[in-house]
């Protein structure tokens, strides 16, 4: 069994996960024997199955994913920010594509660990362990100094719409704007989920992990191809309007200590970066200009009314998350169950029937049920309420974030929006003359040091 951490413990051991993961000796092997025998069939002759279980992942295979995953923040780091290559960063999507997506089938990945992690601080039981720890401590980490690098080429679900990406259009700014708010509101909302024990809704909405498991439903299949559909005419919508560890990697990179710079030795402002980027992420130069007292007396207005909304967005947030609550709970198995036994049982379906059947024949207490479930709504609650408010101040300060001008003198990118994919380099430039002027000088041809270059007579 793998390293387990408790979930007390695991605030204090997130920077020590980090080094752990990437040694395998510091990874117990699982033990597979029986305690007790299993009884003989001769008479029948009946052979017990080989595999009875789904084998759990190994104790190195765990140790391999996490220090794959680490080299390759790593190399996206370099490939973007030092040696500024479009190829390279396409050459390791590829990579990951193949290992983390199709070969790891997309679990465990750092975008769903954020339900194990709070699984882990909402119920006791529940143990987290050591290696689905380091993938989500990992790319927030390195988003801290290197900003989205883990979305350049890491990612599965990134690398498969940026290569995905044929004929990008570009989504209008009012629409753009709002739309960038919903991986907040999905975050509020899975966490929620996830805490009164409703589901792991990140998954039941991850468009891409039937077609890197290559298997499901024909609807899930039919799903996974109208989202590569989207992804090639639209720049990486779920990474933009749904995944919520992108909203937690945004975060982080507006504190990153080294950035995407487009031009490393100044911007001749030619826009090509901008028209380059399918993801709206070039912000173009705000020079500070001159402005008479009316329209500095307006901006102050308009910052006074927005700062004036936040307790407004804050309650009204909280109202709309309490409104919703029986919708958050109702993807709770006893909810269900209970939702279940209140019909008939001609309007039940065949699954709602035979838990109908085990509640009874298990001599279930239909009091203790209706108990159980008026916990969970109290839960459910005052959890969405709360989380209501935190989107209505993510809203907020969204607000506030657009009337503040920021005085740029050149193209830059949004540290937030831009996923280091590389395109801006390849488009700029200066970008490409530091390129050339870094390349070694070629050593002359041979025989051409004796030749002279006068003409002939």
């Amino acid at each position: 069994m793998a390293a387990m951490l408790s979930s007390r413990a695991k605030t204090g051991a997130c920077v020590v996960a980090l080094t752990l993961c990437a040694t395998s000796g510091l990874f117990n092997a699982a033990s597979g024997a029986e305690r007790f025998s299993r009884p003989e069939f001769r008479e029948t002759g009946y052979e017990y199955p080989r595999n009875q279980h789904p084998s759990p992942p190994r104790a190195w295979h765990e140790a391999v994913d996490a220090a794959l995953l680490i080299a390759a923040l790593l190399i996206a780091a370099a490939l973007s920010l030092r040696l500024r290559s479009r190829p390279g960063i396409v050459a390791l999507a590829f990579f990951c594509l193949a290992w983390f997506g199709f070969w790891r089938q997309g679990c465990v990945c750092p975008v769903g660990s954020v339900q194990n992690v709070v699984s882990s601080l909402a119920h006791s039981e529940f143990i987290l362990p050591v290696g689905v720890l380091a993938f989500f401590m990992a790319p927030l980490v390195c988003a801290l100094f290197f900003g989205r690098v883990f979305c350049s080429a890491v990612c599965p679900l990134g690398a498969v719409q940026e290569l995905a990406l044929v004929r990008p259009l570009a989504v209008p700014l009012w629409l753009d704007r709002p739309l960038r708010a919903l991986p907040w509101l999905l975050l509020c909302v899975a966490s929620l989920s996830t805490a009164i024990g409703a589901g792991f809704t990140i998954c039941r909405l991850d468009p891409f992990v039937h077609f890197f498991r290559l298997a499901g439903s024909g609807e899930a299949l039919l799903t996974a191809v109208a989202a590569l559909m989207v992804s090639a005419v639209i720049g990486r919508p779920y990474c933009r309007y749904l995944c919520p560890y992108g909203a937690l990697l945004g975060l982080l990179s507006r504190a990153a200590r080294w950035r995407t710079a487009i031009a490393p030795d100044g911007c001749i402002r030619c826009r090509l970066c901008e028209h380059a980027c399918p993801y709206a992420a070039i912000l173009p130069p705000e020079p500070a200009t001159f402005r008479d007292a009316a329209e500095h007396s307006r901006e102050r207005r308009i910052l006074a009314c927005c700062l004036a909304a936040v307790p407004l967005l804050f309650a009204a947030g909280a109202a709309v998350g309490y409104a919703g609550r029986h919708a958050l709970a109702s993807g709770h198995p006893a909810v269900q169950l209970k939702a279940a036994l209140a019909r008939s049982a001609e309007k039940r379906s065949a699954a709602q029937q035979e838990r109908c059947d085990a509640f009874y024949q298990s001599n279930g207490d239909p009091e203790a049920l209706a108990a159980a479930v008026e916990k969970i709504y109290r839960r459910a609650a005052i959890g969405s309420a709360f989380a209501g408010g935190i989107f209505g101040l993510i809203i907020a300060v969204g607000l506030i974030s657009i009337t503040v001008r920021r005085k740029r003198v050149d193209y830059e990118a949004h540290s937030a929006w831009c996923f280091a994919c590389g395109r801006c380099y390849a488009v700029c430039p200066r970008s490409r003359a530091w390129a050339l002027r870094s390349q070694p000088a070629k050593p002359p041809a041979a025989g051409a040091a004796g030749q002279s270059t006068a003409p002939h007579k």
